[in-house]
């Protein structure tokens, strides 16, 4: 998925299909990190619960993510 399309999505509950045909719910979010920029996955329910947190800095449930691996995304209700 191009960074531009995924800005669409980001940090919105949605359903994620993967390269692999595997198929994710969940929120995915970047972060920038020095120069770079870095995606990652987590449920909903853990993706609040770090920002309710704000001595969570760690991401802590969250998984790294590459924008390649999403071929398709959809809003969940």
């Amino acid at each position: 998925m191009e960074a531009r399309k995924f800005s669409y999505y980001e940090r919105k509950p949605c359903r994620f299909i993967l390269r692999s045909g595997k198929q994710i719910f969940g929120i995915v979010w970047s972060e920038k990190q020095n120069d770079d920029i870095n995606y990652f996955f987590s449920s909903a329910m853990e993706y609040m619960k770090s920002k309710i947190t704000t001595a969570n800095k760690s991401n802590e449930g969250a998984y790294p993510i590459s924008l390649d691996e999403l071929i398709h995304a959809e809003f969940l209700g």
